[in-house]
């Protein structure tokens, strides 16, 4: 607005000289209203337990709000700026109510966001199965697993009349066992942290005859 007023062009040499007047007009900027903050965020996330999540909030207002995050259990100290929290690894320790703050100068607004950390038992979808087997050849064995976290499967195998576990540490959903000689019991073991979950199969070692998987 200060600019505005009556400007004037001069234009001279020796013979003579010449002079306009420009009258410049600014209009006011039509003020825009402030606004007070306005948050829309889901009330409940849902996350894997081990896996990262994202929490965030959709806000409005004039001038443009600053927003924060606080997490209930840590003294509602704030955790993160802007619109959007990123948690690396949700777990039993993330679990909890998170409270998106948006302020500018007409108000603040508040929101919170509970982060719900699913996990599961482990569960053995697919057994390994009994099986009649010759002496000297190779055998491998399935056993899947379902659970969240994930689990770690290992195996034991304890042939009949004897103690202990003959097979070392062997892990994985697959395992061959070579040149089997010795009839018992095989175990796979599903686990995390949140329990356990066996599954057995008879091994019988004949010394002819075909094998059978049952």
């Amino acid at each position: 607005m200060a600019d505005d007023g009556f400007y004037m062009c001069r234009a001279s040499n020796e013979v003579g000289e010449d002079i306009q007047v420009v009258h410049v007009m600014v209009k006011a900027r039509p003020s825009r209203q402030h606004t007070a903050p306005s948050i829309s965020a889901p009330s409940v996330v849902q996350a894997n337990y081990y896996t990262p999540v994202n929490l965030t909030c959709t806000v409005t207002g004039y001038p443009v709000p600053n927003v924060t995050w606080t997490y209930k259990y840590q003294q509602n100290a704030i955790m993160a700026f802007g619109k959007a929290l990123h948690i690396l690894q949700a777990t039993n320790a993330t679990e909890g109510v998170y409270t998106c703050t948006a302020t500018n100068d007409v108000g603040t607004s508040k929101a919170d966001v509970t982060l719900k950390v699913v996990h599961g038992v482990p569960r053995i979808t697919n057994p390994p199965k009994s099986s009649l087997n010759r002496a000297g050849i190779d055998g491998s064995f399935t056993c899947q697993a379902d659970g969240v976290p994930k689990p770690t499967v290992t195996w034991t195998f304890q042939p009949f009349g004897q103690a202990g576990n003959t097979l070392g540490v062997r892990q994985g959903s697959q395992i061959t066992i070579t040149n089997m000689q010795q009839s018992g019991i095989l175990t796979c073991i599903a686990t995390n942290e949140f329990g356990t979950e066996r599954a057995q199969a008879n091994i019988i070692i004949s010394k002819g005859g075909a094998s059978v998987v049952g």
